[in-house]
């Protein structure tokens, strides 16, 4: 099963300065602050996490976040104190400061930002007081998510015998739902199985607002002899689209594993038309038809009088042998025999 991805993404600024000598300039001794925004760009949830800050780490200075976890979409800003200007930094005119984020996913995962950086010149005229930085926040994004189910929408039960045969076949079903409160769009669902047996996926659109769904068809799958006897088997898929800010959205991943019995096959409410041969189609409360449960009047007691039978038939073979061997060796015994010139019956008496 897909198990979805986790990323973070990290900017950085400056949020305030202070120019404590009053010249008008950041040199020696002046104050430095910086804001850092840190998003989970994922579909993950992020816990752990942190904002490594060398510069900062480095003079002393203090660096907050207002949570340690961000659930998919969302962002915060983390806060630094202040850092005081060397004469180092003064002579060369700038301060460069980087920083990353780092978390771990919801499965255990090691989840690291790409670096973020500022340049800070020190040249005024800058004013004489800055305001400390802004508090800090978590900001809730509008989330993008998809929703997929995956479900058999019909079968072609061509013998009716409530079991998947060969040449009998099926269809694949997916639902694919906006959870999210953003429009996806681009919508396709990847199902490599399929792809790899040339089956394509139709879906009436590929747009869907928030809170909105649609039903997606395979094309039809036939059953092989090789299937018949084994099952059909696993199959996976999942959805993926494009949100408005062109970011990928990705669904969680389904798959549904398919043995011989019709009745044991996850079914949901489709209406589908154009089923050729005897066939089986799903509908009304996500159970099959009555067509689509094997009859086990038929099947079963099939099934158990050839096993009650199985001892008469036994002896009925037992009693044909000893008929048959009691019959031939009364036969032999009147029938004459010649051998070194005399006459022998079958029973052992001889005539001279």
């Amino acid at each position: 099963m897909y198990p979805g991805f986790a990323r973070l993404e990290i900017s950085q600024s400056v949020s305030g300065t202070s120019d404590l000598n009053g010249d008008s300039r950041l040199d020696k001794g002046d104050l430095i602050a910086y804001s850092f925004t840190v998003t989970n760009t994922g579909s993950l949830t992020v816990s752990g996490i942190s904002v490594v800050d060398t510069l900062l780490t480095r003079n002393h200075v203090g660096l907050s976040c207002p949570s340690s976890v961000l659930l998919p979409d969302n962002a915060m800003t983390c806060s630094s104190g202040w850092l005081t200007v060397t004469a180092f930094q003064s002579t060369a005119g700038y301060v460069i400061n980087y920083s990353t984020a780092h978390g771990l996913s919801s499965t255990g995962a090691s989840v690291n930002s790409r670096a973020a950086s500022t340049r800070q010149d020190l040249m005024g005229p800058l004013p004489t007081s800055a305001p400390a930085p802004a508090p800090s926040t978590v900001k809730p994004h509008p989330v993008s998510r998809l929703n997929l189910d995956q479900y058999v929408a019909s079968v072609a039960d061509r013998n009716s015998n409530g079991y998947l045969d060969a040449t009998d076949s099926l269809v694949y079903g997916f639902k694919v739902t906006n959870t999210g409160a953003r429009t996806v769009s681009a919508i396709v669902i990847v199902d490599q199985k399929l792809s790899h047996l040339g089956l394509a996926v139709t879906c009436p659109g590929t747009v869907l607002d928030p809170g909105t769904s649609m039903q997606c068809l395979s094309a039809r799958q036939y059953v092989t002899a090789y299937l018949a006897k084994s099952g059909v088997g696993e199959n996976f898929a999942y959805a993926v689209g494009v949100n408005s800010s062109g970011r990928e959205v990705r669904s969680n991943g389904t798959d549904t594993t398919q043995g011989r019995k019709i009745s044991d096959l996850k079914t949901q409410p489709l209406a589908f038309t154009g089923l050729d041969g005897p066939s089986a189609s799903f509908a009304g409360a996500g159970a099959p038809s009555a067509a689509a449960q094997p009859d086990a009047s038929a099947v079963a007691p099939a099934a158990a009088a050839s096993d009650s039978q199985l001892p008469l038939v036994g002896i009925g073979l037992a009693l044909l042998v000893a008929a048959l061997s009691a019959g031939l060796w009364g036969l032999l015994r009147y029938i004459p025999i010649r051998a070194a010139g005399r006459h022998v019956t079958a029973v052992g008496h001889s005539d001279r």
